[in-house]
């Protein structure tokens, strides 16, 4: 009778771990850079906002208009934009949606009224629509399932780490050289970064600098490597009902009520600080308040902001 015994060594032996390459590393960096700029140019019209309303002589209430402006068309835009992205690809996309919503920042620096304001910031909600759809559709390309989850996440970063860390630089910039050279300067940016974008991006499976194993370790996971040509049709009838079944969805209004909150501070909050008479770099290093504290209790965070965004308001008014 002959017994089995398993080699040891061979027992002993660990699985081997694939490490992400520092291509897909760099990936994620265009993403995550990319996602700042675009935060970056919606919002920083809500730093200008001081100086431009006393030039262009624009009262409180059409900034408000102008604010939501480009709300209405980013979210108008949404399925457009991701139509045309399943038409022309990831790459050529991002590129073209960095190019413009960058222009028609550059060129909120040389409006002379409302409707060339408006206009800008129609064409910036427009042109920025197709961003995170890009970047969720990057992120299946080049990501396996079980690592999408952190992979989203450095790149949502970006939305609020470009705020943070910039408006000490933009208020700055501003209160020293204008309004319009602060528009120009974020446009530039984002262009010079399109070409970035337009160099550097290749998809999984024609990245040469991409080594077999990755390649195998995005295929078993899920990711994308290889074009389709299977694609499911969109339905406009499908519309109402799954907007209606995510409307009613419960969890679905923590996203919404977030989403306020983001835009209450990324508007609301430089707008009234760029109001206090002494302000400059202190406005600037007040937006870095949530983003320092995020660890902590969120609701006495933004109470804090919006309660020294007040305070800097109401010093700034004349008293009678």
């Amino acid at each position: 009778m002959s017994s089995y015994s398993p080699n040891p060594t061979a027992a002993a032996q660990p699985a081997v771990t694939v490490r992400r390459s520092r291509r897909r590393i760099g990936i994620l960096a265009l993403l995550a850079i990319g996602t700042m700029i675009n935060y970056l140019d919606r919002t920083v019209l809500g730093i200008a906002a001081p100086k431009l309303t006393a030039e262009l002589g624009i009262d409180p209430a059409i900034m408000g208009i102008l604010f939501s402006a480009f709300a209405w068309t980013y979210a108008l835009a949404q399925i457009p934009g991701g139509l045309f992205l399943d038409r022309f690809g990831n790459k050529v996309t991002y590129f073209l949606s960095l190019t413009l919503w960058s222009l028609f920042t550059l060129f909120h620096g040389m409006a002379v009224g409302l409707k060339t304001l408006l206009l800008c910031r129609f064409g910036l909600g427009i042109s920025e629509a197709p961003c995170f759809p890009v970047n969720s559709r990057v992120v299946s390309a080049w990501f396996p399932q079980q690592e999408r989850a952190k992979a989203t996440a450095v790149y949502t970063v970006g939305e609020y780490l470009g705020l943070a860390c910039f408006a000490p630089l933009l208020f700055w910039i501003m209160d020293g050289f204008g309004w319009r050279v602060l528009f120009v300067s974020v446009g530039a940016v984002g262009i010079l970064f399109a070409l970035v974008w337009w160099r550097c991006y290749r998809e999984p499976h024609e990245d040469p600098r991409l080594s077999q194993q990755e390649r195998e370790h995005i295929e078993n996971g899920g990711g994308l490597s290889a074009p389709t040509d299977q694609q499911v049709a969109f339905s406009w009838p499908l519309g109402p009902p799954a907007a209606e079944q995510t409307a009613d969805h419960r969890r679905q209004h923590r996203p919404v009520c977030r989403q306020y909150r983001a835009g209450v501070f990324s508007h609301l909050v430089p707008h009234l600080a760029g109001h206090r008479a002494a302000y400059a770099l202190a406005e600037g290093w007040l937006l870095l308040h949530p983003a320092v504290c995020r660890r902590r209790r969120r609701g006495d965070v933004w109470r804090l902001a919006l309660r020294q965004a007040a305070e800097s308001y109401r010093v700034s008014q004349p008293r009678s």
